[in-house]
């Protein structure tokens, strides 16, 4: 970084961006080299830090320190994107999905970069916002699961005496779980990052051939579920935070966006 691009972000972006250090909101500001400059104490205390001071200097590989919870390939995806930002001189919108002890947080995020007067990218800023899509419906059936564990683990399987090998993949766990939530195809195809003709043809497999039912119908799948055993816990993937990247042609992550 030159010595023009330094005298910006010193002069002209720190000012502009002290008065929301101490607001509600989820921001933080990178030089070229991927350093913190600034970030609002909301972020720090975000990733388990005290105020946005502690996080100066520091790079998103430095997060891992904090939060060893979390993957590598987590922070690998989040840097790989500040690095598209910069180079590219691009905007990108993505959705973070954070698992804690209430259940998922979900949060859209807008990393762009900042340009000087002659158009030189000096930096770049993230935009964090949480937002509803899948927190309220995982988190309830989240404490269903809890509170109804006894009567779960002894109530009789209904759907074993007639189809005693029920064995669904990883894939077709996370999918019943989520519909036993209450979440809708799209919120499903977006918070699992696939297609939503895979989710329906997933649901066809599991509705038909698995649990022996007559025909796709969500309501009847939904009381199957809640009705049997075949749910317990939260899918282990879950619990692994996940950055997916939206695009501006997608209308679906527009209404989101405006929704939110």
């Amino acid at each position: 970084m030159n010595h023009t691009q330094k005298d910006f972000l010193n002069k002209v972006v720190t000012p502009y961006f002290m008065g929301n250090i101490q607001k509600d909101v989820i921001s933080v500001i990178y030089n070229l080299d991927g350093k913190i400059h600034l970030c609002t104490n909301q972020f720090a205390k975000m990733l388990g830090y005290n105020c946005w001071k502690d996080l100066q200097g520091k790079a998103i590989a430095d997060f891992s320190l904090q939060m060893p919870q979390c993957e590598p390939e987590f922070y690998h995806k989040l840097e790989m994107i500040r690095q598209k930002v910069v180079t590219e001189s691009v905007s990108v919108q993505y959705i973070n999905f954070l698992y804690n002890s209430l259940g998922i947080i979900s949060q859209i995020v807008y990393h762009f970069p900042i340009f000087t007067p002659d158009g030189s990218v000096v930096g770049s800023r993230v935009i964090a916002n949480n937002f509803n899509m899948v927190n309220d419906g995982i988190s309830k059936f989240m404490l269903y699961l809890r509170e109804n564990k006894e009567k779960l683990l002894n109530k009789p399987n209904q759907i074993e005496e007639t189809h005693p090998k029920i064995n669904l993949t990883d894939k077709e766990y996370a999918i019943v779980f989520l519909i036993a939530a209450e979440l809708n195809m799209e919120e499903i195809s977006l918070f699992l990052d696939i297609p939503i003709d895979k989710v329906l043809h997933s649901l066809e497999e599991i509705s038909s051939h698995k649990l022996g039912l007559p025909n796709l119908e969500v309501g009847l799948l939904k009381k199957t579920i809640i009705n049997t055993s075949l749910i317990d816990k939260l899918p282990r993937k879950f619990m692994k935070p996940r950055s997916i990247i939206i695009h501006s042609k997608n209308d679906y992550a527009k209404d989101i966006i405006i929704k939110s």
